[in-house]
Parts: structure tokens; C-alpha cells; sequence
């Protein structure tokens, strides 16, 4: 998406628009958040982030990406992790 053609259906009409999609109550800009338990209560400190987002305007497929290194140290640090699974093995062929 990024370089100018969809993934999903290989058209060339992707658009882009840097904080193109509204997130919350503060218009104009995008934060992100700690991951927060079941229950939480408390304050905590959003980090303000520029969300790109980049659409096909053939299919409608959309992508978000943060782009800016302190967003991303902010995710790395704040956000549970999620363990890579391995692929399913394929069926076996039974004679």
C-alpha cells in the first residue's frame, strides 16, 4: 500500500492522508494508549501519534500505519505482546 498499488486487489489508486482517519474526541490529532487490564482505574498518558492512512479507492481496502519511532517505543513498551503461532500443518494424505 505504502508504494502505490493495493495488496489485495493489485490496483494502482491508493490514496493516502496523514491523520486521514479521526480517532477519539481531539480532532486533528490521533493518540494511542497503553494496553489497560479489565478493570483499570487510574490516569494514564496517551502518546500523540501521526496515524497514516493509506486506502484503495478501487476496493476500499485500508491500512493504518504509525510511521514516527517515539509511537513505536511507545507500543513496544505499553502494548502485550502477542507470541507468533506457527502456520496449521498441512492435512495428511492418507493412502
Amino acid at each position: 500500500m505504502r508504494h502505490g498499488t493495493c495488496i489485495k486487489c493489485g490496483a494502482a489508486t491508493v490514496r493516502a492522508a496523514k491523520n486521514g482517519v479521526e480517532m477519539g474526541e481531539r480532532t486533528g490529532r490521533t493518540f494511542v494508549r497503553p494496553h489497560l487490564d479489565a478493570g483499570f482505574r487510574g490516569i494514564v498518558r496517551n502518546q500523540p501519534v501521526d496515524l497514516w492512512a493509506f486506502a484503495c479507492a478501487t476496493c476500499g481496502y485500508l491500512e493504518l500505519h504509525l510511521l514516527d519511532p517515539p509511537a513505536l517505543s511507545f507500543i513496544a513498551e505499553r502494548w502485550v505482546e502477542v507470541p507468533p503461532t506457527p502456520p496449521p500443518a498441512p492435512p495428511s494424505a492418507t493412502p
